[in-house]
Order: structure tokens, then C-alpha cells, then sequence
């Protein structure tokens, strides 16, 4: 379906009550002659959630997305009848505020002095995504029980990947990704590795490769990290391969979630003209006085047909039993 298509897409949303996922049934229901909207929930509060958005109770499904065979029959029964998928699932850890502010503290501490007295890390030899040096301290952070990336970023994507597979209905899937995947060592793949995780950013690459690799039309979309301002004020930017994450951390552009949201709409409308069969990475910056902000369909258009590159998947290619994993042991990946 493109920009002109008269057609209504039936648009399943999973992680619909999240931050990001929220944004995206808010968004496709402001296009009612365009889209109609299900989604996945999993407990009554999410269900009063979507039915306050304006989502209808007959399309809001309580679904369990862990993956096991009853539950990826379940949501592909929901899925009969729509023709595109959003996933917006991921794990979110628990961050420990106390012990991350400690540990933040004595990061400092320590890479001041280094600094003062001239001493310089320099990055692992051969490491990819550029210098581990640069990154900031890493949270001190815990997964809910049965909610690890590998379970939810990997094993509960796949689920939903194969359900969209076999419905017959699912012309269209959109993944919610996360920069940062080119680098194996990143730092986010260290966030709660203590906590029997780890590794969310590898998890997540591995699951963009089965969708690649699963004959859907697909968008993959890579945003940098997701922050609240108001829709409608940003310049979207998109890249590939994470030349977005380049700068040093505290330079880089960041994706309002609203305007990601936006992203994944319009790459639904513009299936057939740039937004269908590739992977790339998003960021934005206010629009300066006089620009205009990145907000309608012939903008996303002509971004997304300037930019026609996709990302490479031979760079940390995790379908390689011999993949660099930053957190997991060997031969448990």
C-alpha cells in the first residue's frame, strides 16, 4: 500500500502499550480511512489503555508472546485477516538506581583521574562499532522474570515473525530495532549480563535476520536513543550500518519516540514506494527557524527514497556459529 492507495491496511500492533508502541496505535488511528488497528495486550490495564486510545474491544487481543507453541497459535489466529504486522516487544531492564549512581560516581572518579594523569583507554583490537572507551558507565540493571532479551528480543520475535508467516494474511512487517547492532562489544549488550541477560543488542540483530530471512516484506527500523519532546519539531535523519552512532555518545543524535512512531507509519503507506525490504537507522534534530519539521507523507517519501541504501548484515553476522557474543557464553548462543 502507498500514499495514494484508497485501500484500508489492517494493522496488528504487538508492545502496544509500551512508550513507543502507544505512540504507534495513536498514530494509525489519526488515519482512520487508512488503517484499522489491533493489538496485543497482556493484562486488563493495558486492555482500558488501548480501548481509551480509541482502539475498538474486539480488536484487542490477550496474548502471551513468549514464544511457546500455544501462544504463537493464539496470535495467529489474531493475526487472520491483517495485513501488517508492527513489532514493538522488547525487553526493558530493571535498572538499580542506587547501585547505578554509585558505580556512575566511581566510573567518573576513575576516568577523570585517568584523564588528569594522561592515561587513555584505547579499544580492544579489532573491536567493531569504534572505541568501548568512549561509552558511558553501564547501568546496574535486573530482567523480570522470564523477560530477557533472549527470550523476548530474539525468541519472542521470531514467534511473532512465524505467526505473520503463517497467517497467509501478513503482507508487511515492521520491526521497532535498536541502534547499535554493527558492534557486538557494545555497551549496551552489557546491561544486566550479572542478572542471566545480556547481550539485547545481538538478540535483536539475530531476530532481524529471520525476518529478513522469513520472505516477508519488511521495514527494519534502527533508532538512537529514544527520548519524549513533542511530535512534529524534528528533522529526521536516516543512515545505515550505525553511522549515526559514530560521534561520541554524547554528541549523537537522538529519535524522539514520536517521531519514530511516525517513521513506522509512514513506511506502512509507503510499502511500494522506499519504506518496504530494508533495514535502516533513524535519528533526529530540531528543525532549525524556518526548516520544516520531518512530518508528512511526501517528506518521509523523498527521505526515504534519497537514502535507498539498507543495512549490511555481514557485518555482525549472527547467523555465524562462530559470532562474537558480548555477554554469552560459547555455545549457548
Amino acid at each position: 500500500m502507498d500514499g495514494n492507495s484508497s485501500a484500508k491496511t489492517k494493522v496488528f500492533v504487538t508492545g502496544a502499550s509500551g512508550k513507543t508502541g502507544a505512540l504507534v496505535v495513536q498514530q494509525l488511528l489519526q488515519l482512520p480511512d487508512k488503517f484499522e488497528v489491533a493489538v496485543a495486550v497482556r493484562s486488563d490495564k493495558a486492555h482500558k489503555y488501548m480501548v481509551d486510545l480509541g482502539v475498538t474491544p474486539d480488536n484487542i487481543f490477550h496474548l502471551d508472546l513468549s514464544g511457546s507453541d500455544e501462544s504463537r497459535a493464539a496470535l495467529q489466529a489474531a493475526l487472520q485477516g491483517c495485513q501488517a504486522l508492527v513489532i514493538c516487544t522488547a525487553a526493558v531492564p530493571e535498572v538499580a538506581l542506587l547501585s547505578t549512581l554509585l558505580g556512575g560516581l566511581w566510573f567518573w572518579a576513575g576516568s577523570t583521574l585517568a584523564g588528569l594523569l594522561g592515561r587513555h583507554q584505547q579499544p580492544p583490537e579489532g573491536a567493531a562499532g569504534g572505541s568501548r572507551a568512549a561509552d558511558p558507565f553501564v547501568p546496574v540493571a535486573k530482567w523480570k522474570a522470564g523477560q530477557t532479551p533472549e527470550k523476548v528480543d530474539y525468541q519472542g520475535q521470531v514467534a511473532q515473525i512465524e505467526a505473520a508467516k503463517a497467517s497467509s494474511s501478513v503482507q508487511h512487517v515492521v520491526l521497532i530495532s535498536s541502534a547499535g547492532g554493527c558492534d557486538p562489544h557494545h555497551f549496551l549488550n552489557h546491561i544486566g549480563k550479572d542478572a542471566g541477560g545480556g547481550d539485547i543488542l545481538n538478540w535483536k540483530r539475530k531476530a532481524e535476520q529471520h525476518l529478513i530471512a522469513s520472505g516477508l516484506p519488511y521495514t527494519i527500523l534502527h533508532p538512537n536513543h529514544l527520548v519524549d519532546p513533542p511530535a512534529g519539531r524534528h528533522v529526521v535523519a536516516l543512515a545505515v550500518d550505525d553511522a549515526l552512532q559514530q560521534p561520541h555518545w554524547r554528541q549523537r543524535l537522538k529519535m524522539p519516540r514520536a517521531d519514530l512512531a511516525a517513521l513506522a507509519v509512514q513506511c506502512l503507506l509507503l510499502k511500494d514506494a522506499g519504506g518496504a525490504n530494508r533495514s535502516i537507522d533513524c535519528a533526529a534534530r530540531p528543525a532549525a527557524a524556518g526548516e520544516a519539521p520531518t512530518t508528512t507523507t511526501e517528506q518521509f517519501k523523498q527521505l526515504l527514497q534519497q537514502m535507498p541504501d539498507s543495512c549490511s548484515y555481514s557485518i555482525n553476522d549472527r547467523t555465524k556459529p562462530d559470532a562474537e557474543w558480548a555477554c554469552t557464553p560459547a555455545g549457548q548462543n
